[in-house]
């Protein structure tokens, strides 16, 4: 039981420096939170990049996908909003009229295709730095992390 519990220390202190280190790196290349090129939150961020590659767009899904309370999603969507980032809609075929879905705003879809570009542009970077090894390593990675959420 000791050893399982070293083992499982060890991987969540590996998972933390892994992601530390991407973080660094993407850091480097992309800012947010009011700092460079972007003028929006992280949580913002989020919400864009959720909408515009999601199945989720609405605040109830946005409420479990990122575990925050509908009062702080609200206000955050309400500045977005305002912003002109995305807007709010009600389907027709909806039974729940309470339903609000949330659409990126041509001013939305164009930041997160520029997010796009500089995410692959960076990737692309550090791509090129790695040996053969690492990189084969790195799609291995990738697609057995992307396995365990499906």
């Amino acid at each position: 039981m000791e050893n399982s519990q070293e083992n499982l220390s060890k991987l969540v202190n590996d998972f933390f420096a892994f992601n530390m280190r991407l973080g660094c790196f993407m850091r480097n290349k992309f800012n947010i939170n009011g700092k460079g090129q972007f003028e929006i939150s992280m949580r913002q961020f989020q919400i864009l990049i959720a909408l515009r590659h999601g199945d989720i767009d609405n605040i109830s899904g946005f409420e479990e996908l990122f575990n925050i309370s509908k009062s702080s999603l609200s206000l955050t969507i309400a500045k977005m909003e305002k912003s002109g980032l995305l807007y709010k809609t009600q389907l027709p075929n909806d039974k729940d009229k309470r339903t609000v879905h949330l659409r990126l705003t041509s001013k939305g879809e164009e930041i997160t295709k520029k997010f796009d570009e500089i995410i692959c542009e960076a990737f692309t970077d550090f791509y090129k730095t790695l040996n053969e090894k690492q990189k084969e390593n790195l799609k291995i990675g990738i697609n057995s992390l992307n396995k365990v959420f499906e």
